[in-house]
C-alpha cells in the first residue's frame, strides 16, 4: 500500500464535499460491511472528530469507505470525496486498503494479499509484452529483459514485504487454492474465522 499512498501523495487528488447518492463499486462489495452498531458508533465518531479519511470514488461509485459514506448518511453529515484517477488499477487499491483492517485474521490477511500476488504477475506479464513490442518496433539488437517478468515466488516476495504479510501464510494459501480439496478448504475457512491457526492448514496439506 505504501507505493500506492506516495502517488496520491504526488498527484494532490483533489477533495470534495457532496450531497449527492452514489452507490458502491462492485469490487468493494466482495467486502462485508459493518453492522449497524458499527456504523451508528463510526458516525457518533465523525460527529465527534470529524471525517478523518476521505470516501474514494472511482468510475463514479464508492471504491472505498462505504462504512465511512453510510455513517455519515445515517448522521446527515456531508461526506467528504476524493476522485481516483481512470488509470488506477481500482482492483489492486481495494484489496491493498482493506489489507489495512486490523480485524482481519492471518489467514483472512493472506489471502487477500494472494489476491495482489496474482495482480503483481499480471502487471510483469503487461510489461513484458509492452517491452517486446518495443523492441520489434525499433527492431533493436538486444532481446527485451526476461527480468520484466516474475515467477509466483518472485511476487510472493514482492507483496509479502510491501503488505507486511508472512511469505509462509502467503505460499499456504495458494496451496490451498491449488488443491481445492473439501478438507483443506474447510480447515482454511476455519483460520479465517480465528478457530484455526495457518500452521494447522500446513499441518493437514501435509
Amino acid at each position: 500500500m505504501d507505493s500506492l499512498e506516495k502517488s496520491f501523495s504526488s498527484n494532490r487528488l483533489e477533495e470534495f464535499y457532496s450531497d449527492e447518492v452514489y452507490q458502491p463499486h462492485p469490487l468493494s462489495e466482495e467486502f462485508d460491511l459493518m453492522n449497524s452498531q458499527e456504523i451508528s458508533e463510526l458516525g457518533e465518531n465523525i460527529l465527534k472528530f470529524r471525517q478523518l479519511d476521505t470516501i474514494d470514488l472511482y468510475e463514479g461509485k464508492i471504491l472505498d469507505g462505504r462504512n465511512r459514506y453510510y455513517a455519515c448518511k445515517q448522521y446527515s453529515i456531508t461526506p467528504r470525496f476524493r476522485n481516483l484517477p481512470e488509470e488506477y488499477d481500482a482492483e489492486e487499491y481495494v484489496y491493498s486498503k482493506n489489507l489495512e483492517r486490523r480485524h482481519l485474521t492471518p489467514a483472512q490477511r493472506a489471502e487477500l494479499a494472494l489476491r495482489l500476488v496474482q495482480i503483481e504477475r499480471r502487471k510483469a506479464k503487461k510489461r513484458q509484452l509492452s517491452n517486446l513490442k518495443q523492441f520489434k518496433k525499433n527492431k533493436v539488437t538486444d532481446h527485451p529483459s526476461e527480468g520484466l517478468t516474475v515467477t509466483s515466488g518472485q511476487a510472493i516476495k514482492i507483496v509479502a514485504k510491501r503488505e507486511r504479510v508472512s511469505q509462509n501464510s502467503l505460499y499456504t494459501a495458494q496451496k490451498v487454492e491449488k488443491l481445492n480439496d473439501p478438507e483443506i478448504t474447510e480447515k482454511w475457512n476455519e483460520a479465517k474465522k480465528g478457530d484455526a491457526t495457518i500452521k494447522s492448514v500446513e499441518k493437514a496439506i501435509r
